[in-house]
């Protein structure tokens, strides 16, 4: 979705700047938090999205945190305050920063030199400070543990559950326990249920004490974890011995040709590396070609270019990319973009109103980029099948969101609930007296919305339902190859599912 370039700022300088910036006044606190939600109020411009899509006012919710400062004694804990704030948004792209990148960054008001150190973490000390390890996986509107797990009671009973559903915690229902705990989850897992209409997580950790109540082969049962003195986990096998077994999640890209249904199938772990790829795509694709798939699931992101030079290498003709960002349309947002020439001039922005969220206004970049096929490109003229589950993020999505506006790309498979679509590099802001530096998406994709659903960007063209058992399949073998001819085949219900389409 948006286009990252990372780099260090370096130790000494982080040591420095705590040393010159760990104390702040009461009225400093308040005039930051002030500052703060200013900036949100003036620069983020999808808070009214949000709003009309699931009911929940966020920026309101951050004004009433305001009288939280009262009970904050400490540097640290105005900072991680701020930090709570910034969770609350639910944009992976929203976080507390401390890079700076001065090639793409506007530091004009950055204090460089003086950035706030991010608060230390609360060190676990008791058992009420554990997790149980693994993120439970949402398949269906419901949550699974993730491994086999092993649990040895204080009685050396062992007690074994493979992939169970989570039925509740503590007697609260688990999807209730995850939306009334939202705060206490990593914010770039959050998501919206748009069936359901509520949020759920990615990351809702289960505290390692308590009582955990799951389903297993119809049967439920009740776990005292607080009688639990010892957890093992291990991952399902395959009795396929031609799927290899490899160490931990893979995301590295790769492409192959199966010569069965002619099928040019790419895998993009994450929107980096050299030409290298394009490169055996343009070796390996050089047959007949009846269909190219191009897999995103589980795509951390990166740059829209490496896709651009990927579309560039595969296709006969020219492909354009015309997405329209809409920024709120304040003075802030026309200063801090340069969006403003002499005497107040727009540069390139046209002032709009939208029939479906009228009371905000916004300043709205209609681009057009060609993506030029290679002059040895595969002159493949056939539908480019983009296969997404809700593990896709940034730079991977914007991919998937791009195939609904051009008629040879094709997305198919799961929402993510994510906020999508095509952007800009996150805004760099600072605080005047904590240094608090943060960064934020300011541009929302309006490319062919409608209503407000549709800037959301993240519900695939064709919408498929998968399985509970199939989608536990996936993520159960994770440890294998499952970007292997023989996995795909065997074991992928969305592949499948792609090679009976035309």
């Amino acid at each position: 979705m948006k286009r990252l370039i990372f780099f260090v700022l370096t130790f000494c300088l982080l040591v420095s700047s705590y040393a010159q910036i760990n104390k702040i006044s009461k009225k400093q606190m308040y005039r930051d938090y002030d500052q703060f939600v200013s900036i949100l109020e003036q620069c983020n411009g999808q808070l009214a999205v949000r709003k009309e899509v699931t009911g929940i006012n966020q920026l309101d919710n951050i004004r009433l945190s305001r009288i939280e400062i009262d009970t904050i004694s400490t540097y640290n804990s105005f900072i991680r305050l701020l930090n709570q704030q910034l969770s609350s948004l639910y944009d992976i792209h929203a976080y507390q920063t401390l890079d700076i990148y001065p090639e793409f960054d506007d530091l004009k008001n950055i204090d460089t030199t003086n950035m706030a150190p991010k608060a230390p973490p609360k060190v676990p000390q008791t058992r009420e400070d554990m997790m149980l390890l693994g993120n439970p996986l949402y398949i269906n509107h419901e949550y699974y543990l993730p491994y086999i797990y092993t649990f040895i009671t204080i009685d050396s009973d062992t007690l074994i559950f493979q992939y169970p559903k989570i039925v509740a915690y503590n007697g609260i229902p688990f999807t209730e326990y995850v939306k009334d705990n939202l705060y206490k989850f990593h914010f770039s897992g959050t998501f919206w249920d748009y069936e359901k209409k509520e949020y759920g997580s990615n990351y809702s950790l289960i505290p390692y004490y308590g009582l955990l109540t799951i389903e297993e082969n119809g049967k439920e049962e009740t776990i005292n974890l607080n009688n639990i003195r010892g957890t093992s986990l291990s991952a399902a096998k395959l009795k396929d011995t031609d799927i290899v077994q490899v160490k931990g999640f893979q995301t590295d890209n790769n492409v192959q040709y199966f010569e069965k249904d002619s099928v040019l199938y790419i895998y993009l772990g994450k929107m980096a590396g050299d030409d290298s790829l394009c490169t055996t795509i343009k070796r390996l694709g050089n047959k007949p070609i009846s269909k190219v798939i191009i897999d995103v699931r589980g795509n951390v992101g990166g740059s829209d270019q490496y896709w651009f030079n990927i579309l560039q290498a595969i296709t006969a003709d020219t492909l354009w990319y015309s997405p329209m960002l809409a920024f709120k349309n304040t003075r802030m947002i026309r200063k801090s973009h340069k969006f403003e020439g002499g005497d107040g001039f727009l540069l390139n922005m046209k002032p709009m109103t939208f029939p479906w969220l009228p009371e905000e206004k916004y300043l709205v970049l209609h681009y057009t980029q060609p993506l030029v096929p290679d002059s040895n490109s595969l002159k493949y003229k056939g539908l480019i099948y983009i296969l997404q589950n809700q593990f896709v993020y940034s730079s991977g999505h914007s991919l998937s969101s791009f195939a609904s506006t051009n008629n040879q790309l094709v997305s198919v498979g799961l929402p993510t609930g994510l906020l999508a679509g095509c952007g800009v590099n996150p805004k760099l802001f600072q605080l005047k007296n904590s240094k608090f530096t943060f960064r934020m998406e300011t541009a929302i994709d309006v490319t062919n919305a409608q209503k407000p659903l549709d800037v959301y960007q993240d519900i695939p063209e064709i919408l498929i339902e998968i399985p509970t058992q199939k989608q536990l399949d996936y993520f159960k073998y994770q440890n294998y190859e499952r970007q292997s001819e023989a996995f795909l085949y065997r074991y992928d219900f969305l592949f499948n599912y792609v090679l009976k389409l035309p």
